[in-house]
């Protein structure tokens, strides 16, 4: 299982203008790949998890967050994993997606 690459972070979960304790996080998908892996930070069981391509890719599929391989932590470590909503693999091509966390709590 890949990371997402070159992976920036345009909020870090403090309060601020996106919400309450938002993480945004954005990164390439790898190409072909079946899922990947981000790093977001603390995370609970109940926190809701958005996945959205930020670009226009031939072939492209939806993405989501697997709930079930989600690593909680309040500790800084946790960590989210992201496949092609259809259970395929992404296509032979770069996708930039952006991953937000909205804590629940």
């Amino acid at each position: 299982m890949a990371n997402l690459a070159s992976i920036t972070y345009i909020h870090n979960g403090t309060p601020g203008p996106y919400g309450l304790n938002t993480t945004i996080a954005e990164g390439t998908y790898p190409i072909s790949s079946s899922s990947a892996t981000c790093p977001v930070g603390n995370l609970s069981a109940s926190d809701f998890v958005e996945v959205i391509p930020t670009q226009a890719v031939a072939s492209h599929v939806a993405f989501c967050e697997i709930k079930a391989s989600r690593t909680n932590s309040n500790a800084g470590q946790g960590i989210v994993t992201i496949k092609p909503i259809d259970a395929s693999t992404s296509p032979a091509s770069t996708i930039t997606l952006q991953v937000r966390v909205y804590r629940n709590t």
